[in-house]
């Protein structure tokens, strides 16, 4: 049921912008979700590549959720 609130929330940060952190959050918790559901999948890698990036760029304490999110989607299965 969460999908399609995360699918919102995404949709709305990416076109009206706003803070990094929260679009990163936004996007993890998506991938969760697809993830969830289906699995690793190319979306779910998107969507936690894009979260990566994001926390890498903020840097700081964010790079310790770049690395929980690393450590998340090792544990997936394809």
């Amino acid at each position: 049921r969460a999908v399609p609130l995360f699918r919102r929330a995404f949709a709305l940060r990416a076109e009206h912008g706003g803070d990094d952190i929260e679009l990163a959050d936004t996007s993890w918790g998506l991938a969760i979700s697809l993830a969830e559901l289906h699995g690793r999948t190319a979306e779910v890698d998107a969507l936690a590549d894009r979260a990566h990036a994001l926390y890498t760029k903020a840097g700081g304490d964010w790079a310790a959720r770049a690395a929980e999110l690393t450590a998340w989607r090792a544990g997936l299965e394809r």
